[in-house]
């Protein structure tokens, strides 16, 4: 054990009687990136949260450098040398990137001052460590991109002294160029001497960079291996507990003898939509995808009335949409699950069951009267068709996991029975298993004759998901694909990179 720098030994947490985690069982060795997956709802929140001091378990041990330790607060893992950095980052915005990185920790001068030369060289020196030239020493907290901020929060971590650093799905917001950054610099971490213990659902980063892979389910450790010795398909297989396919789950239904449900035409939206057309067909899974800053989510919100369009038509079933608003929309039936479900999909206030209802009271009630039995039949439906796992509709969703707070959105719009669902990022930050889920929910839909609109960063996603897919490239529709044809990985990079000229499906 003296070789180990952490030993979690029978990790168990309880929360008013159910079980977040049992018996969970794993080790970090100094130097080493451990990564710790699962899908959402494993418990693997809730570990980060033991270990970072949040939370205290309700039995097990924690070893530290071979001894026992039991954390109070927060300060006391920091104190030791285990630093987190969360999902939503913390710094504060309106202060500079160096007086972020020691906040608490100011340097002072004689009288007390603070050290403000001192402070810029300090921060300049930490900055270097994760590939941040000087003139960031100064900036505003609030001038950085997110990848920039997750920089800054990596820097300030080692200014405690950090020997282990807990990441929790650092990449989840990162362009394909910033993802590979965030990599190389934790590389540079894990030879510098820094454990990391890393949350991640996408595989690839996974086997690319991780040295050690612990795979909870149900809130327990079912397999802890290093990554050489354990292949993607197994891990996968056990974080679902069965054996796990990435076959594809659509099969085309659409039908394009029919007139088109939906048809744009030269829509714009300022200069980030430019004269975009394409048509809906009965039945269709529609994939829009394109490089980050394409247009594709500014696209679809002025579709769906939440963006007013400078020009351009909208016809629903061949008659021109005139009143242009969402609530104009959702009357049609055009549901819009929106990217950003913790500030914009969910109400995390309201309990699960008021967040699947609060769009579709009107459609249970009869002159002004709530139908409650018939409304809390269709949550029920709707909670066991997503397979939504919550100890009680009456629980606030935002005590859920990420994934089921998405499928909770969704079925806030299947309550509406919509006759076109559009979807933005619908499977970002969830695990595979509840990917499979909502895939398999969009065939459903789609043979039910709704027609699916998705907005997908996912190159996987688009190609065993789409009927079609539209590609952009700043705010232009610059091919239409077709699954059958010219739909391939080369293609969608050629269109959304601007390397060939514009095509339509055949």
């Amino acid at each position: 054990m003296a070789d180990l720098l952490i030993k979690v030994s029978n990790l168990s947490k309880n929360f008013s009687g159910v079980h977040a985690l049992s018996n969970v069982n794993f080790e970090v060795y100094p130097g080493e990136i451990h990564a710790i997956v699962g899908e959402n709802g494993a418990g693997k929140s809730t570990l980060m949260n033991i270990l970072s001091g949040v939370y205290r378990q309700t039995s097990g041990d924690v070893f530290w450098n071979g001894k026992i330790v039991h954390f109070r607060n927060v300060k006391e893992p920091r104190d030791i040398g285990i630093v987190m950095i969360h999902q939503e980052l913390s710094l504060a915005q309106h202060l500079s990137v160096m007086e972020n990185i020691y906040m608490g920790n100011l340097p002072k001068t004689r009288s007390g001052m603070i050290d403000y030369r001192q402070l810029k060289n300090n921060a300049i020196e930490q900055l270097k460590r994760v590939r941040l030239d000087a003139s960031f020493a100064t900036k505003m907290v609030n001038e950085l991109s997110i990848s920039q901020q997750q920089m800054v929060e990596i820097a300030k971590a080692l200014t405690l002294q950090a020997k282990l650093l807990i990441m929790d799905e650092p990449t989840s917001c990162l362009t394909a160029v910033e993802t590979e950054v965030l990599l190389d610099i934790m590389k540079d971490l894990r030879t510098q001497g820094v454990s990391i213990l890393f949350i991640s659902h996408r595989m690839e980063e996974v086997f690319r960079i991780s040295d050690r892979i612990t795979v909870l389910r149900d809130g327990s450790s079912v397999a802890s291996a290093l990554r050489k010795d354990i292949e993607v398909n197994e891990v996968l297989s056990l974080m679902v507990g069965r054996e796990y396919s990435d076959s594809q789950v659509h099969t085309c239904c659409a039908n394009y003898e029919a007139e088109p449900i939906l048809k744009v035409e030269n829509l714009c939206y300022g200069d980030l939509i430019k004269n975009a057309s394409f048509e809906l067909y009965p039945s269709e899974v529609l994939f829009i995808t394109g490089l980050v800053g394409a247009g594709r989510s500014e696209l679809i919100e002025t579709i769906f009335g939440g963006r007013k369009m400078s020009s351009g038509k909208i016809f629903f079933e061949g008659k021109e949409v005139h009143a242009h608003g969402t609530k104009e929309m959702m009357e049609l039936g055009i549901s819009l699950v929106p990217e950003g479900r913790k500030i914009q999909g969910i109400f995390a206030n309201l309990s699960v069951a008021d967040n699947i209802q609060i769009s579709a009271l009107k459609k249970f009630s009869k002159a002004g009267v709530l139908n409650i039995r018939q409304l809390r039949v269709e949550i029920k439906k709707q909670v066991d068709a997503l397979r939504i796992k919550t100890p009680s509709v009456q629980q606030l969703i935002r005590n859920l996991s990420g994934g089921n707070q998405q499928k909770a959105v969704l079925g806030r719009c299947l309550m509406c029975s919509p006759r076109i669902l559009i979807l933005d990022e619908p499977t970002n930050g969830i695990d595979v298993g509840t990917k499979q889920e909502i895939y398999r929910i969009i065939d459903r839909l789609a043979h039910e004759g709704v027609s699916v609109i998705c907005v997908s960063s996912e190159m996987a996603e688009v190609l065993s998901m789409a009927d079609r897919a539209i590609v952009m490239h700043e705010g232009k529709i610059n091919g239409i694909l077709k699954r059958d044809g010219n739909l391939t990985q080369d293609t969608i990079v050629k269109y959304e990179t601007r390397m060939t000229d514009c095509v339509q499906a055949v």
